[in-house]
């Protein structure tokens, strides 16, 4: 076989080896179109038509073991390249090249090999693992990339989708308005929601097993103390209500069956601001810090105490006087 020449329509359909080329290097450069019925073999071109791009290539060629038709299964390189490009030929229709590896997804070695992957792929086995050491020493928050990303090239939001087929499905990602987000696709939007300055948001209760803390009590902390005056007064006069939620509120996920206790932000706002803000589902509504309300208690307390006892030391001598009388 060897120095065979090649027949463009097929030459020697009926041969069983594989073309064998020039020079005992096993590679032919007698093909001119790279669309021709070419047996199994290697080949090189300068000027074939229908090359993947210009220049000479490489070309691997498959040939179905039907001679009376051309199906094909071809892989190209151009020389010096990193670039393989992929296509099939069908009954003489070929397809379009597909380059699948170049310089930008791939590198010398096997384990710095990265994919861009198009379409729906699925990765199965016991454990798939994206390995991504940066150091025992590294912070997430020092650190700008890892090799599993979520991500978007048209501005839109970044993300990825958690899927129990066929039965519920969530997305998980950083929004537009780069606001982390879990909600949608089988759940309503915004579940959950953490912005940038470190806010959480979330539909539903929170609830912990441990003790939880927040905000600062710490005086070395903390100027400007001064005593929290006339608490009694103002909290005589915030009116502590049985409800239920409206129409309005059911359309933010409240549930409007069960009968609540509270106060009213409107009432609050007048005798005590600081402990009001705007809702986090909606600014447009307010809510109370309830927390807040403890010092006013407390304070309340104080003051009602400190009144009781001096009405005990008043009645006492009140009654002292009276004895004297008797």
């Amino acid at each position: 076989m060897k120095n065979q020449t090649i027949d463009q329509s097929g030459l020697n359909p009926q041969q069983t080896n594989m073309v064998q080329g020039i020079n005992d290097t096993r590679t032919s450069d007698l093909v001119t179109d790279f669309n021709s019925a070419l047996p199994s073999g290697f080949y090189n071109a300068s000027a074939a038509t229908n090359m993947p791009s210009t220049s000479w290539h490489h070309l691997l060629v498959n040939r179905h073991t039907n001679a009376g038709n051309n199906y094909q299964m071809q892989l190209a390189n151009p020389f010096g390249s990193d670039d393989y490009y992929l296509r099939n030929i069908s009954n003489g229709s070929p397809t379009s090249w597909k380059i699948i590896l170049h310089s930008g997804n791939y590198a010398a070695t096997i384990a710095a090999v990265s994919w861009t992957f198009t379409g729906t792929n699925q990765f199965t086995g016991t454990s798939n693992q994206f390995v991504s050491n940066k150091g025992a020493t590294a912070t997430l928050g020092g650190t700008n990339t890892y090799n599993l990303q979520a991500c978007s090239s048209d501005s839109g939001p970044a993300g990825m989708s958690f899927h129990r087929a066929g039965v519920y499905a969530i997305n998980m990602g950083l929004d537009s308005d780069n606001v982390f987000r879990i909600g949608g696709w089988s759940a309503a939007a915004n579940r959950l929601q953490l912005d940038m300055s470190g806010n959480l948001t979330t539909a539903g209760e929170i609830r912990a097993t441990g003790e939880v803390y927040w905000f600062y009590s710490d005086k070395r902390l903390k100027t400007n103390i001064r005593p929290l005056e006339s608490a009694l007064a103002i909290v005589n006069k915030w009116k502590p209500v049985r409800y239920n939620g409206n129409a309005v509120a059911a359309k933010f996920g409240f549930d409007t069956q069960k009968e609540q206790v509270g106060l009213l932000a409107q009432n609050l706002k007048r005798t005590a601001p600081e402990i009001v803000g705007p809702a986090p589902f909606n600014n447009k509504y307010m809510t109370i810090q309830y927390e807040k309300t403890t010092p006013y208690l407390v304070a309340a307390v104080q003051e009602l105490t400190a009144l009781t006892i001096k009405q005990g030391k008043m009645i006492a001598r009140l009654q002292k006087q009276l004895d004297a009388r008797v």
